[in-house]
């Protein structure tokens, strides 16, 4: 049974968003979005209920925003490294635009008719794309 609202698209590996930054420096990858969160791959021990600042990198520069940690669980385990998958719920709607725009959206009702690209089935499960 599908528990999200807002409807979400795989991040292609050559757009500018795949990749974002914690605001205290911890790298994120960014496996997919909506415009009300994303869900990212990072080595940073985020913690279910811990608030973040991500920056969201776009081709015209980043855009900083507020998060709240949803769920984490580890993805991988290597001898000498981690890596785990977080889904982060934005403060405020964000339109992640596969052209490289980051723009803050404005409504809620807005945010529901952005993203109408169905989900990928192969990136949900896709845990070894690093």
């Amino acid at each position: 049974m599908e528990r999200r609202s807002l409807r979400r698209r795989a991040i292609a590996p050559e757009e500018p968003f795949r990749l974002a930054r914690l605001r205290t420096g911890g790298e994120l990858q960014v496996i997919d979005a909506s415009v009300g969160g994303v869900l990212v791959e990072t080595g940073e021990r985020l913690l279910p209920g811990r608030d973040v600042q991500v920056h969201l990198v776009a081709f015209d520069g980043r855009v900083l925003v507020r998060a709240h940690v949803i769920r984490a669980y580890v993805c991988w385990l290597k001898e000498d490294a981690i890596a785990y998958r977080v889904g982060l719920a934005f403060d405020r709607l964000v339109d992640i635009r596969s052209n490289g725009d980051a723009v803050i959206v404005s409504s809620a009702s807005e945010g529901k008719e952005l993203f109408a690209t169905p989900w990928n089935d192969l990136a949900r499960g896709n845990c070894d794309a690093v």
